[in-house]
């Protein structure tokens, strides 16, 4: 009867760490598939000061990995949430927020709006909507 028990036992655990494995496995591949399948569209206006000040808004749609170009400044999308949670890494140039303070790394929620100052100008970034397949 001792001996029934003990390889149920192993049975058992061996199952449940394939099991483990397996959820492992699926959760890595749907936060792979939802990196490269979850757009943002971001709305960007702003003023870029040079001899005439020079304003500019658009609107595109952006995925994990893509820059926003704004003039000099260069900002990477970094993570892009199915809440429409976006964060983007300043890869060029330098911004500072309302309050002056230089940002890095920063995060807009859906239908939020930030204003960013640099150099040359300001501008404003306010994700308007997102969507995944």
């Amino acid at each position: 009867m001792k001996g029934k028990i003990g390889k149920i036992i192993k049975i058992l655990l061996v199952l449940l760490i394939v099991v483990a494995a397996l959820i492992a496995f699926l959760y890595g591949e749907v936060l792979k598939y939802t990196d490269t399948h979850t757009w943002a569209t971001i709305y960007m206006t702003g003023t870029m000061d040079s001899d005439t000040a020079d304003t500019f808004s658009e609107e595109h749609e952006y995925l994990k990995g893509e820059d926003i170009v704004i003039g000099t400044t260069i900002l990477r999308i970094t993570k892009i949430t199915h809440a429409g949670d976006v964060t983007f890494e300043v890869k060029q140039g330098e911004i500072k927020n309302d309050s002056g303070v230089i940002v890095l790394v920063d995060t807009i929620s859906l239908n939020e709006s930030k204003w960013y100052r640099m150099s040359n100008g300001n501008f404003n970034l306010r994700v308007t909507n997102n969507r995944y397949q």
